[in-house]
């Protein structure tokens, strides 16, 4: 039984998520978590007279987290005639799966789209509003296959986002996310220096203007493409741990299982959940 947790410790430390740079990670002790996003973007002024309150207001977002689980099951006899082999490779693939289960419910989140924020509109949308002067924002695009020319444009977008009191948001997509299908796209478009422009070898000004993430877990949609921006103190999306993947073992020989059907089970238990941040920190692209 210690080599078997060994193994799946072993394989589910290893594992590196896509999503951990794109999400805000936020610890819970309940059953869900309450959020207030201010509808309001402050900003400094010059102190003329008296101060200048900003009453600021908050909608609020429930976030209710959900509980996972996968389990497998040991003969007993294999334990008893020294037979591991053949579970280590079973043992370790839980592991890694485990590890995994923030990047599926990330992509869940992604590409649904029909979880909502506190603006009651889906992460992606072409009429969210955070009021006043802003108006009504777009934070997809489609048509949009993944180049040069669409890159800047949805950059741009992005760029030219407006809060409440009409001024830009200042939002700056620092990640551009892309499924495998992209990868030599993104890199021609973000690390190469040189461009060709009308046949003739150009700068490159969109080079470095962005890091390229590779999801292999987007690739059933191969046209769709991402841009996030990951550097402000909350993100697009939030990554919600009540309990990080936990091994338990079924394994004394007076539980019902080993009694009634031979085996040792193994079964990994989670909770948590992934929810929409603020929107406007993250843009859809499809061709």
């Amino acid at each position: 039984m210690t080599t078997l947790s060994t193994v799946f410790q072993s394989a589910y430390g290893g594992v590196g998520n896509f999503s951990d740079e794109l999400v805000t990670t936020m610890p819970s002790s309940t059953k869900t978590n309450t959020y207030g996003w201010m509808t309001r973007i402050m900003k400094m002024r010059e102190w003329i007279g008296p101060r200048r309150l900003q009453n600021l207001e908050t909608e609020a977002y429930v976030l209710q987290n959900q509980t996972f689980e996968n389990t497998i099951a040991v003969d007993v006899n294999d334990i008893e005639d020294d037979n591991l082999g053949i579970y280590n490779p079973m043992m370790s693939e839980l592991g890694r799966t485990s590890g995994k289960l923030w990047d599926q419910l990330f992509k869940k989140v992604l590409q649904e789209n029909t979880l909502k924020g506190f603006d009651e509109k889906p992460l992606f949308a072409a009429d969210h509003n955070l009021g006043g002067e802003a108006g009504v924002e777009s934070n997809v695009t489609t048509s949009a296959a993944l180049s040069p020319a669409t890159y800047a444009v949805a950059r741009a977008k992005m760029q030219s986002l407006k809060g409440n009191d009409g001024e830009p948001l200042d939002v700056d997509p620092t990640v551009l996310l892309v499924p495998p299908q992209l990868e030599i796209t993104a890199k021609e478009i973000l690390n190469s220096t040189i461009t060709a422009v009308d046949g003739v070898a150009a700068p490159n000004h969109l080079a470095g203007t962005a890091k390229i993430v590779v999801a292999r877990e987007l690739s059933n949609e191969p046209d769709t493409w991402y841009l996030f921006d990951t550097s402000k103190s909350v993100k697009a999306l939030i990554r919600q741990v009540r309990q990080s993947p936990t091994l338990t073992q079924k394994t004394a020989l007076t539980d019902d299982c080993v009694f009634e059907d031979d085996q040792f089970r193994m079964g990994v238990k989670a909770r948590g959940a992934v929810g929409v941040g603020l929107w406007f920190l993250a843009h859809k692209c499809s061709a």
